[in-house]
């Protein structure tokens, strides 16, 4: 995913858009398609590598796309809502699919989104506005690049504990489908904050929000390491 994300910078004003999404769907339907065959490890490595290099396209065609639109925050919080309901729903029903099927259940319905995908490869505009691409890194200035790497390390310890809250849940002694519950109503919780994000927009500025979105990001961490309940769990 983050290859094909930083080769954006090359091609994301120059290939039709189109094509760019058609292609990153059929890889994900083709790469997931293969994922259910065999789960042997280095079989999995190559597939899921195939499988990123397709999100990878699609991510940075969706964000060129809502870059150009005339609200970008508001329909950013739009765009993180639908990505966020969706896994919700699964999160809930995934557990039951996964001691069936295994990871094939995880798979097929990473399949099932991308075909779904592809249905909307007509609406999606070929090409974006015009844009400056001369534009290079040193004149940006030291502002917006320690922002970025701010967002950097942000992400880096968000990574570092939510990645795995799941595996902190399975070692405290929760029951998958608790663990689950968890997640999706951590995830609809989340709705609220892109709800209110597209609402106020840049009404407050940005830093207020960042202030309040971090403060909040770090009382969750907090009474995580103070000890793990499973009320400490699901307030986190």
């Amino acid at each position: 995913v983050a290859l094909v994300s930083l080769s954006s910078l090359f091609w994301i004003r120059r290939i039709d858009w189109r094509v760019v999404y058609g292609v990153s769907c059929v890889t994900l339907v083709f790469s997931n398609a293969l994922s259910t065959l065999d789960h042997e490890f280095y079989w999995l490595v190559g597939t899921r590598i195939l499988a990123g290099m397709g999100e990878g396209g699609l991510l940075w065609i969706g964000y060129a796309a809502l870059g150009d639109t005339k609200e970008v925050d508001r329909n950013f919080g739009f765009s993180v809502i639908g990505q966020i309901l969706a896994p919700a729903l699964f999160f809930v029903m995934l557990p039951g699919w996964f001691s069936e099927y295994g990871l094939s259940a995880i798979f097929s319905v990473q399949l099932v989104c991308a075909l779904l995908a592809i249905l909307l490869v007509p609406l999606f505009p070929p090409v974006g506005l015009e844009h400056d691409n001369k534009i290079s890194i040193f004149r940006i200035g030291r502002f917006p690049l320690l922002g970025l790497f701010g967002l950097v390390l942000f992400y880096i310890g968000v990574t570092a504990v939510w990645g795995f809250l799941e595996r902190m849940g399975v070692e405290e002694g929760f029951g998958a489908q608790e663990i689950a519950n968890i997640l999706a109503i951590s995830l609809i919780a989340s709705v609220f904050g892109a709800v209110l994000a597209s609402i106020i927009g840049v009404r407050f500025t940005r830093h207020w929000p960042m202030v309040v979105a971090l403060a909040v990001q770090l009382f969750a961490l907090i009474i995580l390491v103070d000890g793990m309940s499973f009320m400490t769990y699901a307030l986190a």
